[in-house]
């Protein structure tokens, strides 16, 4: 049985709060069904709350901050093309021919600089 979502138990608990159950009987259920996969017991009662104060919705709220922008099908398209025009690269080249850096865990971080090797036809 694969994970399921967070979005998933999510209505799982919004069902199980239109039943009347409270929220160790809805994390009982939930550890029953999911097992280790369960979300944990104080988020089962944060969203209890916010469906018995008349939330419908199960997905998260928006987020203010700065959007991602290393997996847009621009970046990934051009790191392919690069990759494809000449194997050779390696990953700080490519990631500099896209305009883009290695960040924590290895994550694609977009900044305006210059790309260091303008002699490849892929750079922009």
């Amino acid at each position: 049985m694969e994970p399921a979502s967070v979005e998933e138990q999510r209505v799982v608990i919004k069902f199980l709060s239109k039943l009347g159950k409270n929220g160790r009987e809805i994390f009982a259920d939930l550890r029953t069904v999911y097992g280790d996969d369960a979300v944990k017991e104080p988020t089962v009662h944060k969203w209890l709350k916010r469906f018995r104060e008349g939330r419908e919705s199960v997905q998260d709220d928006p987020r203010s901050g700065r959007p991602s922008t290393s997996h847009s099908d621009e970046n990934v398209e051009r790191i392919r093309t690069c990759v494809n025009g000449d194997r050779r690269l390696t990953v700080r080249q490519s990631c500099g021919t896209s305009s883009s850096r290695i960040g924590a865990r290895g994550a694609l971080d977009s900044s305006p600089r210059q790309c260091p090797c303008p002699h490849l036809s892929c750079c922009p």
